[in-house]
This record gives structure tokens, sequence and C-alpha cells, in this order.
């Protein structure tokens, strides 16, 4: 008897890979490349087959190459290679308050044919807006309107303001056109606080309800918020809670937790896990990825506590 052999869950990613250099709120600086990396590399280590969308620059483009080079399933042929140092990013968190985002160079937006052709066959499709410049509006909506597969949405920068330099959190009145037809939904607190107008104050637990009625209204399925080490408001149509994340046996680095958090969500929707089973892995998945630092050690940590058939 023939056996047929099962193909890999096919994701999209569309994003952009940064190089970042942190300040750590000890005043320790460290580097490394970040962006869509920390959900490709989550992805991967899972046993996706990833197709990133993305533009990069073409000074760290070597460097993402050797970084990708043993990642399982993470694909090429969607990345398109730019001019210049790409997009460099200085974050910077403080003991208290809000990490602090300085833009030091970016690549242009993606255009549609940067994207649209990279559709097809895709499992599941997960788009960030990591510079928040990453695609423009009516490229966005071409790409909503033509995918055929379920569509995550991490507004994240796109509450930023659109300048190189210091970045500051900014209303954004508009989010209702950005987020129409998307599938689930993702926001911090602070970033959830822009959404409503008030980025200065931080959403009060009624309007958490209040947004995600909004969100059911455009079609949206689940609101995942996340609220850092206190863990993640979830919101679909039926009911609403608060998960608490597991504690990690330390705390490294708490860079693209949230972003690990997606992939490994996503990953669990695609495997008609429920939206609940699906947030709880995710959590899981970004308290472990909160003791490494970087996306190769993210990779490394998700392959081989998560993935179901590494060898040995």
């Amino acid at each position: 008897m023939a056996f047929s052999k099962i193909r890999p869950l096919r994701f999209g990613l569309v994003g952009t890979i940064t190089r970042d250099k942190i300040r750590l709120p000890s005043g320790k600086m460290q580097e490394g490349l970040g962006g869509i990396l920390y959900q490709a590399a989550t992805l991967c280590g899972l046993g996706a087959e990833v197709v990133p969308m993305t533009a990069v620059g073409g000074a760290i483009w070597p460097d993402v190459l050797k970084a990708v080079r043993s990642w399982r399933g993470f694909k090429t042929e969607g990345v398109s290679v730019a001019d210049g140092p790409g997009n460099l990013v200085l974050l910077e968190y403080p003991r208290k308050g809000e990490r602090r985002e300085i833009l030091k160079s970016a690549v242009p937006p993606l255009p549609s044919s940067r994207v649209l052709p990279f559709l097809s066959g895709l499992d599941f499709l997960i788009v960030v807006f990591n510079s928040g410049f990453d695609l423009d509006f009516f490229t966005w909506r071409q790409l909503v309107e033509a995918a055929r597969c379920p569509r995550w949405l991490d507004i994240h920068s796109l509450v930023l303001s659109p300048n190189l330099g210091r970045r500051k959190y900014e209303p954004f009145p508009s989010w209702p056109a950005w987020v129409n037809g998307v599938d689930y939904l993702q926001a911090n607190e602070k970033e959830l606080a822009c959404l409503l107008n008030h980025p200065c104050f931080p959403p009060r637990t009624e309007e958490l309800s209040s947004f995600a009625a909004e969100c059911f209204l455009l079609g949206v399925k689940a609101v995942f918020i996340t609220l850092g080490s206190r863990g993640l408001y979830l919101a679909t149509p039926q009911e609403e809670k608060f998960l608490t994340p597991g504690k990690p046996t330390k705390v490294a680095d708490t860079t693209g937790c949230g972003d690990c958090l997606a992939a490994a969500a996503a990953w669990k929707l695609s495997q008609a896990a429920s939206v609940e089973e699906a947030a709880l892995f995710g959590l899981e998945v970004a308290a472990r990825a909160a003791a490494v630092c970087g996306v190769e050690a993210t990779y490394r940590l998700v392959f081989s506590v998560f993935n179901p058939v590494r060898p040995g």
C-alpha cells in the first residue's frame, strides 16, 4: 500500500525584517535581527512552511540568510532585496513604562506585485506592520480581498507616527477601514489605546469589550489584546476572558514575545484548535521565548520543545 506524504502547513508572512539595537532596562545593549523573523522562527520551529513576503535591506540580507540557513521550511521566493541598510531600529526598554522606538532607516512599502502572486496555496496568512508603512492602504485592501485563507493582523506600528527618528504613539481613528475583513486581530494595550483615540491613557476594562464588539461587526472572529506579563485578553462573539501565562524560569529578553504568541496561536488555529486552545498555546510559547535572546535562539527553542517530528 502506498502512503501519500502529508504536506506541511503553508503560512504567508507579510511584514518587514529589521536589524534591532535593544537597550534593556539594565542599560545593557544587544543587537540582532528582528521583525517578522520572530514569527518565522516560531512557525519553522513548529514544522510549518513559511513564505515571507517582505523587503529587506541588501546590507543585512547576508546576515538573514546565515540566520535562517537551518530553518526547515523557510522559503525565500517572496523576499525582495532593496538597496541600502533596510530597517534599522533602536528599541529602548525603560524600567517603567512603554518601550520607545527610534527608526533610523526603512525600506519602501511593498507593491502589490510582490504580495498578491504569493497568496496562492496558503493555509494561513499573518500580517504585521513592523514599520507602519510596510504596505500602503490600497495594497493592504487588495491583499485582504485576494487571500483565500484565514487572515491575522497585528496592528503594531500602524499607530506610530510615520516618520524616521523617534516615533510617537498617535490616535488611529481610521482603524476600522484596516481591520474590516480580517479574521484575527492582535494589538497590545498601548496600541489599543491609540485605536481608542487616547494614546496617553491605558484602556479601561469596559473599553476592551466595546472595542471587541466593534471588531465583530467588521467580520473579526477573535480579538487578542496582549497585556505583557499579565497575559492576554481574548474575545470572541461568544465570550471574553483574561488568560494568564505561565511564568518563564528566567526573563532574558521580551522582544518578539508577542510575535511568537501570534505565530503559535495561528499554528494551532490552522489545525482546527479552538480560539482559547490556540491562545493558551501562544502564551506558553511566548513565555518560554522570553527566556532566550534573538531569532536564532527562538527557532532552536521552539524546535527542541514543541516540534512533534524532531529527530531523536
